[in-house]
């Protein structure tokens, strides 16, 4: 009888976080744990790994969150400095970042372009590419191959689809930590843009510069 009931409760609970999942307009489930996946493409090196979540909020926030480039170091997972570079308009940006890492090895860094943009009524993307032609430091190893991409998709009044992608070329070994260490970059950054999404931001709206390079007002 123990067992009847305890395969009974497992059941339930399997059945009701289903029923918490939902299917986004990319065809993609997205659920309230954050699920990371891995994968190497051809040609590829390391590996582009992505993770997908649920958030409690707007997407006021996220796009808020893009565009603060002196607030990223707060919730993008070991980035330790940047400079905004140049500004095509509010939502496309070239910025410098840095990245710590570990006691021994040195920093990386790169100068990437952040672009946002609406995919479709309630979807908004934000892409970033590295720029290759940016003078070398001596004290950080250049990233390389940079392919980044935030996906957000309103999916009720007051629920996000969350969506982040990251693939580059650190120039690090073996390949094997490397790619876990992208995969550990990726979930602690959806795990603080949340925090960030369902804390400070959790009442944010649109500005008329932002709305306007959206074309969200």
């Amino acid at each position: 009888m123990r067992v009847l009931v305890f395969l009974v409760a497992l059941f339930s609970a399997c059945v009701n976080a289903q029923a918490e999942d939902l299917l986004g307009s990319d065809q993609q489930v997205y659920g309230k744990e954050i699920r990371v996946f891995s994968a190497t493409q051809n040609g590829d090196r390391y590996a582009t790994v992505t993770g997908r979540v649920l958030m409690n909020g707007t997407l006021a926030a996220p796009a808020k969150l893009f565009s603060d480039v002196d607030g990223l170091p707060g919730w993008i997972d070991n980035l330790a400095a940047v400079k905004e570079i140049s500004v095509r308009a509010p939502i496309d940006r070239t910025i410098y970042m840095r990245y710590s890492a570990p006691t021994g090895f040195d920093d990386r860094d790169g100068l990437m372009r952040f672009f946002a943009s609406k995919e479709a009524p309630g979807v908004i993307i934000l892409t970033f590419e590295d720029i290759p032609a940016f003078p070398l430091r001596p004290d950080a190893v250049r990233m390389t191959d940079v392919r980044g991409r935030f996906r957000v998709e309103q999916m009720s009044q007051g629920t996000l689809a969350v969506e982040f992608r990251l693939h580059y070329d650190a120039s690090a070994r073996p390949v094997t930590l490397a790619n876990l260490s992208v995969r550990q970059q990726v979930k602690q950054t959806l795990v603080r843009m949340r925090q960030h999404i369902e804390g400070p931001l959790r009442s944010a709206s649109f500005d008329g510069a932002l709305a306007r390079s959206l074309s969200l007002e």
